[in-house]
């Protein structure tokens, strides 16, 4: 390779470098975007004005026009333009405006959801029991649950009781709901209630009063 060769690419290299540097820097602007920057200027388009923005923030004007200033200045945009006696958006102030709106959003479901778990009452459990308990049983238990508790999310899966009690113990499982008798190591078990059995027969063949009928 010639000396002029060279040149060119080590030209070329450090003019790609200077691009992406470039871009870089905007990347990391935009990570540290002031989520009190973006809510003043939503209000200040809103209401029209730096003073009603302030009157509405509890700051003065001058506290509002330097946020505004700086987001401009951190974007290298001019975000708003005075028409008439109101202030507007430019394009770009425009397009700002659209995403601050799913920022908004974003931002209020992730508190929400936070403020679920500070409460306790958010999260996964799942739930393990037989096809009659979930049939007749757990339905109306788990609207009741639902209603109370909106962000709990509760997945319920069916077995034979040995195999749901081995997953309780394998912490597959938060809590099995089985018929006893129910044993294991590790498990904590709380009889919750007593289900009747009749038997029923033919007229033709009912058993005497006094007979035993085994259950085999």
């Amino acid at each position: 390779m010639s000396l002029d060769e060279c040149n060119h690419a080590a030209h070329q290299t450090v003019k790609k470098a200077m691009i992406y540097h470039s871009q870089h820097k905007k990347y990391f602007a935009m990570r540290r975007l002031n989520l009190n920057h973006l809510h003043t200027f939503s209000l200040v388009i809103a209401h029209g004005s730096f003073s009603a923005a302030a009157e509405r923030l509890h700051l003065t004007q001058p506290a509002v026009s330097l946020q505004i200033r700086q987001l401009e200045d951190q974007l290298n945009l001019k975000l708003i333009e005075r028409v008439g006696k109101r202030l507007k958006p430019t394009s770009a102030g425009t397009t700002l405006l659209e995403h601050i709106a799913r920022i908004d959003a974003v931002v209020e479901d992730a508190l929400l959801e936070l403020s679920s778990h500070a409460s306790g009452v958010a999260g996964k459990v799942a739930i393990g029991t037989g096809a009659t308990a979930c049939i007749h049983l757990l339905p109306p238990m788990l609207q009741a649950l639902r209603r109370r508790f909106a962000q709990l999310d509760v997945r319920v899966s069916t077995g034979n009781t040995d195999g749901i009690l081995k997953a309780v113990e394998e912490n597959r499982l938060d809590l099995a709901l089985v018929t006893l008798p129910a044993s294991g190591r590790s498990l904590h078990i709380t009889p919750l209630l007593e289900d009747e059995f009749v038997a029923i027969f033919a007229s033709s063949q009912q058993p005497a009063a006094s007979s035993r009928l085994p259950l085999k």
